[in-house]
């Protein structure tokens, strides 16, 4: 049997050696006409690869060397050929990947493998908008090759390849020419693992006796917003059953020394996820374009962040408040020289109003427009007494 999904013509003996070698099998002989025999240290078989790609039985040859790997080393065929097209695939492959007994044999109802793609897709765009610098269209592009139907074992899986997205490197983005920015794509997934870990952590926290106004506040506070809550309840399924993970295998050609994401949340974490999404749906929450002018009170980034956290200090309805700004690069370096010399700020953008308690909390995440207004010289500053 030839496996599907692979392009036979891009695998070359080198490719298919190198994938083996990753793997943990080394090359023990290697004959005259450049045939090779692979053996594990671990599970004692050898295998023979072929020393080129242009016989009539290549297909079959690589899918039964698959096939044998497969029942060697207790990994489906299917997810050997994914990790095999990454050798010479040009875009990442998120892979998400949902089990229960009804999608056991493969299949799922359509509206229900919908719901999954299209949970799947607010998650990418919401990590996304994490990111400095990404527009509408390059937002658009991860909505292209996207395949449905994957079958796998006790399993139904969505595949979406995404492109890497290189910025032209005379391309000034935000003021920061580095190699490391340039691979917009790689962020965003980068950014969208690292959000589902966040919101990982606090279900797996969560108990029955965890108050709801603390575990929403954390998500709120991390900037999770409720289609994000909502798009991570569908994938437990509407009984809240099955198990879901998602992977990320990167495209080896691109940089073959990145090491494969992976997240898995078990379906014990629905119960918090419902709860979640039930509160927020219940709370106060209004969103608006406004304009707001406040003092920056707090700046906070990590190192391998690339957007900042900026706290504001401003007068919302007529109450003082702190609305919390989530910041580019550029946007970072004015509300910090805002707070250096004490100056006030003017942003203009999208404005989330939460009511989680007897809390308000202030988000403002796309912002529109950022800049400084210089203090007046005979301005001075006063502090309220405790």
């Amino acid at each position: 049997m030839i496996l599907d999904g692979i392009d036979y013509k891009r695998v070359t003996p080198e490719l298919l050696q190198q994938f083996i070698s990753d793997l943990g099998w080394k090359k023990i002989r290697e004959y005259d006409d450049q045939t090779s025999v692979w053996k594990s240290d671990s599970y004692g078989n050898a295998f023979w690869l072929p020393p080129c790609n242009k016989y009539d039985d290549f297909p079959f040859v690589v899918s039964k060397i698959l096939t044998s790997l497969s029942q060697v080393m207790g990994v489906s065929p299917s997810e050997f050929s994914d990790i095999l097209v990454q050798y010479y695939n040009d875009k990442d492959l998120i892979k998400l990947r949902v089990v229960s007994e009804d999608v056991k044999k493969g299949s799922i109802q359509i509206s229900d493998g919908t719901k999954l793609y299209e949970s799947l897709q607010t998650l990418i765009e919401a990590a996304s908008r994490r990111i400095s610098g990404v527009t509408k269209d390059i937002r658009d592009l991860f909505s292209s090759d996207t395949l449905l139907g994957q079958t796998e074992v006790g399993s139904y899986v969505v595949k979406t390849y995404t492109p890497v997205i290189y910025l032209d490197e005379s391309i000034e983005q935000n003021n920061i020419i580095a190699v490391e920015k340039k691979a917009i794509g790689r962020q965003i997934l980068d950014r969208l693992i690292r959000r589902l870990s966040i919101i990982c952590d606090i279900y797996k926290s969560v108990n029955s006796q965890s108050p709801m106004d603390d575990v929403v506040s954390k998500l709120v506070e991390n900037g999770f917003t409720k289609n994000e809550c909502i798009a991570i309840e569908n994938l437990f399924g509407n009984k809240g059953h099955r198990d879901w993970e998602l992977k990320v295998y990167w495209a080896k050609q691109v940089d073959s020394t990145k090491l494969d994401s992976f997240i898995k949340f078990d379906h014990a974490f629905s119960s918090a996820a419902g709860k979640v999404v039930d509160y927020l749906k219940a709370v106060d929450s209004d969103k608006s374009n406004v304009t707001v002018e406040g003092r920056v009170t707090g700046l906070e980034r990590d190192y391998d962040e690339d957007l900042g956290t900026v706290k504001l200090r401003s007068i919302i309805k007529g109450k003082e408040c702190t609305v919390t700004l989530n910041l580019n690069e550029r946007d970072f370096q004015i509300a910090h020289s805002a707070n250096a010399s004490r100056s006030s700020i003017e942003v203009s953008g999208e404005l989330t109003e939460t009511k989680i308690g007897r809390r308000t909390i202030y988000q403002m995440q796309d912002i529109d427009e950022l800049k400084l207004i210089p203090t007046p010289e005979n301005f001075e500053m006063r502090f309220d007494e405790d």
